[in-house]
């Protein structure tokens, strides 16, 4: 993407994966004198997926759940559930 890569980053208003370009939006301004610690390509460990693909968890529509008024501490004691009985079941 080269030089329009700084463009499309805040049209689209996503953090820049290129650490040599600044994105020109306040918030991203914000968030990054937190100074986060940014991951970048990280392996997910066989075991961990292999469990969620047991667990069959579908972490995004849980917070979709919770952001559309569902209870946090249901949706989390859901997960947990699904995600001890995946563990249990190797």
């Amino acid at each position: 993407m080269g030089e329009k890569y700084a463009e499309y980053a805040k049209v689209n208003a996503s953090i820049s994966a290129n650490v040599n370009v600044e994105i020109d939006i306040p918030y991203l301004k914000e968030f990054n004198t937190a100074k986060p610690i940014m991951v970048f390509d990280e392996k997910v460990p066989v075991e961990f997926k292999s469990i969620m693909d047991r667990a069959q968890l579908d972490i995004c529509q849980h917070f979709v759940e919770i952001a559309a008024g569902s209870d946090v501490k249901t949706q989390l004691d859901k997960m947990n559930a699904a995600w001890k009985s995946a563990r249990s079941a190797k």
